[in-house]
């Protein structure tokens, strides 16, 4: 699935649209200002995900920002199951950018924390959005910003985690069950993917940036499949 709002908060890929809450969708960015809700999305957003997943988000957010602004939000609709990213979880705690996890029919009495300590989340004078993604294989989650894998706690293992035990309330901009303050800023891109990333892959996606085609982002995620759909050989009947 895949939000970039260029059509509201619609579902590019799919059919799981999303709801606006009290922000604002303008020039293809979702707006809120940390008192305001950004987009709600449907429990078939992460329907069938029960194994290996990806999400990524490309967003910019205002310096300073509060601890615990919510990039985007995964729960059951309690604090007992969740994958919240935040880009300044607590400076307290030595996590500028983090993203955390905790139940999801795995380890319910962890919370995996992957981050990237220091000021990395300075205002960027053009307000150019960064890339945070997470990925998990079925096992481990690691954490990427900007394409470079988070060096604090490169894996996280939390064997049967389980995203679409999350389908209760999946924020955009917003969202966590902790009630939480909304992202202070815009995200231009939020997508949902089945599989689990490889390092190569997720350079690669940096490097095509939040205006992607979907053509491109699919000969990422599978490049064979995507050069059968264009090959000459393929074409005007069905690849096999």
């Amino acid at each position: 699935h895949r939000y970039s709002f260029t059509t509201g908060a619609n579902d590019s890929v799919g059919t799981a649209n999303g709801t606006l809450g009290t922000g604002a969708i303008s020039g293809g960015k979702l707006i809120t200002d940390g008192t305001k809700t950004g987009v709600t999305l449907p429990a078939t957003a992460v329907a069938g995900i029960t194994g290996p997943f990806a999400i990524e988000i490309w967003y910019y957010a205002t310096a300073p920002q509060g601890a615990y602004h919510t990039a985007f939000s995964f729960s059951d609709g309690t604090t007992a199951q969740y994958l919240i990213a935040q880009p300044n979880r607590d400076s307290g705690q030595g996590w500028d950018s983090a993203i955390s996890v905790r139940g999801g029919g795995g380890n319910s009495s962890e919370q995996l924390m992957m981050g990237f300590p220091g000021d990395v989340f300075p205002d960027n004078p053009d307000q150019s959005p960064r890339q945070a993604l997470i990925t998990y294989d079925g096992t481990n989650f690691i954490y990427y910003w900007n394409g470079v894998q988070s060096a604090v706690t490169p894996t996280a293992t939390d064997p049967g985690f389980n995203l679409q035990s999350m389908a209760t309330h999946i924020g955009i901009n917003s969202g966590s069950p902790f009630g939480d303050p909304s992202l202070n800023g815009y995200t231009t891109d939020f997508r949902i993917y089945n599989q689990n990333l490889t390092a190569e892959q997720v350079v690669m996606l940096y490097s095509r940036g939040p205006d992607a085609s979907n053509a491109d982002i699919a000969s990422t995620l599978n490049p064979a499949a995507a050069k059968s759909f264009t090959d000459p050989l393929f074409q005007g009947q069905d690849p096999e």
